[in-house]
């Protein structure tokens, strides 16, 4: 193959992407896959290469060309015609190199490796030498900080190691700078080197934009067309019990299957019915908007089979009409069937209740209700009989020695 053409229109043409070519999809993944990715790394192989990467897709290398040569012709750049080589030839001979310089195929390991007097195969080997690894570090800090590369992708180009250990190393060498601003000052050429990347990068991704939005121009047999399809007998009846409120675990002890694999079956059913239902009624059905419907029925299916609550018997006791001792209703149960009187346990409502319907102060003495909290530092004693005294007629009703032993001495008689 020979190319005449000018300089400038012959870098565009060797960088157009092997994506945008219109090849057929099995063609374009066998070059990607072997880093071929512009027409410049199709022209630079060998027929002979080029046949082994292709494999079973060799008999399309003519098409290939003729389609490399429509795209010249469109770019106004001269292309002579692909001759193949004929089958009793042993050796195929060599295209003719364009002399253009494609960044892409650049071994940028290599490049930093000389830069500081190193070979490629001594920064990539797992040597501990200091000298070694202070360069590799490097070279990782360049890569990652100016590169705009993974630490995965760094790993890769660095003999396949594990991206935590690129980690380490961007991390320490971050640090360092971050102390010696000056180291930077020499690795000024090394930097705009590495820059490159991540500029090749951007455009690249740009280009992947732009190609995917023109793919159905290039490949429309990528856009799969909707078709009706029966649903399998299986996956209906696991959708019909997803509808009555069953459990992924239980669907799935039904079937022998995960509950990973329920949630599989029931959200492809509920796409299939709806692509059936857009082809036979010729409406676009929204399988977000189906499956939403049907988690709807499902919980509505769930909430049908909770039990009705029982409303709370409204009664002065659950188990007791009246108070056992005084018979009253209005008072509120405390236990055993006995209202708050009858037991002797009020609530501080009912107490104040009942200390306000005496007058706040006692019945006996006339001691009101503040200054009996200043004297005994207490509140007024509210007896059964609804009788309220201060401390000491309380003690004097009840007995004096009430309260008045300390706790160790009852505990020893």
């Amino acid at each position: 193959m020979k190319f005449d053409f000018d300089v400038d229109k012959g870098e565009d043409f060797l960088k157009t992407r092997v994506e945008s070519m219109g090849l057929d999809r099995r063609t374009t993944q066998s070059f990607l896959k072997n880093k071929i990715r512009t027409i410049g790394g199709i022209v630079r192989r060998s027929e002979k290469e080029l046949k082994a990467v292709l494999g079973k897709d060799r008999n399309q290398l003519p098409q290939i060309f003729d389609r490399i040569g429509a795209i010249a012709a469109q770019t106004n750049v001269e292309y002579h015609e692909y001759q193949p080589s004929p089958v009793s030839e042993t050796k195929t001979p060599e295209p003719v190199q364009p002399h253009l310089s494609v960044e892409e195929d650049d071994d940028i390991i290599a490049t930093l490796s000389e830069f500081f007097g190193y070979e490629k195969a001594a920064i990539e080997a797992h040597s501990r030498r200091k000298e070694v690894v202070q360069v590799r570090d490097v070279i990782i800090y360049l890569l990652r900080q100016y590169g705009d590369m993974s630490y995965p992708a760094i790993g890769r180009l660095l003999g396949g190691r594990d991206h935590t250990t690129v980690i380490h190393a961007f991390r320490k060498m971050e640090a360092k700078v971050a102390a010696h601003p000056e180291m930077e000052d020499g690795l000024s050429a090394l930097i705009e080197k590495v820059s490159s990347i991540k500029l090749r990068k951007e455009k690249a991704e740009e280009e992947v934009k732009e190609i995917l939005a023109n793919v159905d121009l290039y490949h429309p047999q990528y856009k799969p067309q909707p078709h009706f399809k029966e649903i399998p007998e299986r996956s209906q009846k696991v959708l019909e019990l997803y509808r009555e409120g069953l459990t992924y675990q239980n669907i799935g002890s039904v079937f022998g299957v995960s509950r990973e694999r329920v949630r599989q079956l029931v959200l492809g059913t509920i796409q299939q019915i709806a692509v059936n239902e857009s082809v036979t009624k010729g409406i676009v059905m929204d399988s977000g908007v189906l499956a939403e419907e049907e988690s709807k029925k499902r919980q509505s299916a769930k909430d049908s089979k909770k039990p009705e609550k029982k409303l709370k018997e409204k009664r002065w006791s659950r188990y007791y009409a009246a108070c056992r001792s005084c018979g009253t209703t209005a008072i509120p149960h405390v236990r055993n069937g006995l209202c708050e009187n009858c037991s002797g346990q009020l609530s501080p409502e009912r107490r104040d209740q009942i200390i306000q319907e005496h007058g706040n102060k006692c019945d006996s003495c006339g001691m009101s209700r503040g200054e009996a909290m200043r004297t005994y530092g207490r509140d007024l004693h509210i007896l059964k009989l609804q009788r309220v005294l201060c401390r000491k007629c309380f003690l004097q009703t009840m007995g004096t020695k009430l309260g008045t032993r300390p706790r160790k001495q009852a505990a020893a008689k």
